[in-house]
């Protein structure tokens, strides 16, 4: 939070499998063709958008991790939503009005993407997203919906037209087994059943 690479190395470390996870479901396949962007895009474009702001998150709160996850979470939602608009409904994305813009976000790649590069690559084979990628389609679409997005389980058993009670079960196990394969990482920060 305070800018420097090990400490932005570790902040993506922890939380880069759950964004990846996040990425694929989002993504989808349809979105992906039309749009040739990868979740690992994605992902990236998340991580700049939001390290110049890290500074600006109160570090002693109790559920600071649980803050950032959301909050990376809401900004990974947008920029899918906006690639959506553009790529599948067609819809141009709005013109910038100010050209400051370009240069800030150019300056800002410039100085983070080796991190997040680095970083990225080590995260290829790191536990969590192994054990991300052992759970079924169906636990994994659950630990994004409530897990990483929050939404509440109600909400997901209306989607997945499935009973809350049951859905909360699954959960509960999917997010067990994680925290089983890998206690140390960002599964702490996954919201509670």
């Amino acid at each position: 939070m305070d800018g420097d690479n090990d400490s932005l190395g570790w902040v993506i470390f922890r939380f880069q499998p759950l964004l990846m996870c996040q990425a694929r479901y989002r993504l989808g396949d349809k979105l992906r063709r039309a749009s040739q962007y990868h979740p690992e895009d994605l992902v990236h474009d998340v991580w700049i958008r939001v390290m110049p702001k890290l500074g600006d998150l109160r570090r002693e709160a109790p559920g600071a991790g649980r803050v950032l996850l959301a909050y990376l979470s809401r900004t990974l939602q947008r920029r899918a939503n906006e690639l959506y608009d553009e790529h599948v409904r067609r819809k141009p994305a709005p013109a910038s009005s100010d050209d400051e813009d370009g240069d800030l976000m150019q300056e800002l790649q410039d100085r983070y993407s080796g991190v997040i590069t680095r970083v990225g690559r080590a995260e290829a084979t790191s536990e969590l997203e192994a054990a991300l990628d052992s759970l079924d389609e169906m636990d994994r679409e659950l630990i994004v919906l409530r897990g990483i997005e929050g939404l509440e389980m109600k909400q997901i058993a209306v989607m997945l037209r499935m009973k809350p009670n049951t859905l909360s079960v699954r959960y509960a196990r999917a997010r067990k087994h994680l925290r089983e394969r890998c206690p140390d990482s960002a599964t702490e920060d996954l919201a509670d059943p």
